[in-house]
């Protein structure tokens, strides 16, 4: 039967309209698959040299667009640092003298590290705030609580924490010059992370103690906490 012949009698039938899509479906469908088998049997085409001119132009547009990508990433990390160098306090001897906890250092040399830094004195709240917001955070509770996820819920909370950023806001509003509100934002949470993971250590550092105190073993403050770790570990294995 002619597809002329197969189309008369569909329109006869009862479900004329269902029966023309499908017809019109598998013609297309036919069609359809012997061009994709056409084209794959056939022999790929010969692939035709690019012009040297538009190649150096695609070329110089992607050393340009990777030099200015790094061009402005330098700026911003530029930026950055001299806000950053603005938080810190200048008068060291001042700091010297007005630290009980700081008057046996030499604050003018410095520690072995290559310097002691100290935030300036606009930022000072800032810090008392977020010091009371970690420490509600990371304590022996939650620790039993959360475990190894502590550390990563105490990031979201501190990052999303409105009240701190509205704090380092007020406190740097005389220092930020002309440092772009981007720039204030990323250093503000840059500081809250690095706060929270220097305090985070030493709060690992502080239970490690207790459990080796606990297990009977004998913590010498001036020894690097790790070498005493393992070198107890070693000695719980020999007694096994």
């Amino acid at each position: 039967m002619t597809q002329e012949n197969e189309f008369t009698t569909l329109l006869n039938s009862t479900s004329t309209v269902e029966s023309v899509y499908e017809l019109i479906h598998s013609n297309v469908y036919e069609k359809k698959k012997a061009e994709h088998f056409a084209e794959t049997s056939s022999p790929p085409a010969v692939q035709r040299e690019e012009s040297f001119d538009k190649i150096y132009s695609f070329a110089g547009w992607s050393l340009n667009s990777v030099k200015n990508t790094r061009t402005r990433a330098l700026a911003a990390v530029e930026e950055e640092l001299s806000f950053v160098d603005m938080l810190c306090h200048k008068n060291k001897k001042e700091i010297k003298n007005n630290s009980t906890f700081l008057r046996e250092l030499d604050v003018a040399v410095g520690s072995e590290k290559g310097g002691l830094t100290f935030p300036a004195p606009e930022i000072q709240p800032f810090y008392h705030d977020l010091d009371g917001e970690v420490r509600e955070l990371i304590n022996v509770k939650n620790h039993k609580k959360y475990g190894k996820s502590l550390l990563r819920i105490a990031e979201d909370s501190l990052l999303s924490n409105l009240e701190l950023s509205d704090s380092f806001d007020k406190c740097v509003k005389d220092l930020r010059r002309e440092s772009s509100p981007e720039t204030v934002k990323t250093v503000c949470k840059e500081l809250i992370l690095k706060y929270l993971h220097v305090r985070e250590g030493e709060f690992k550092a502080a239970m490690e103690e207790l459990a080796l105190k606990d297990r009977g073993a004998v913590v010498n403050a001036s020894q690097n906490l790790r070498d005493t770790l393992k070198t107890f570990s070693i000695r719980e294995k020999r007694k096994r």
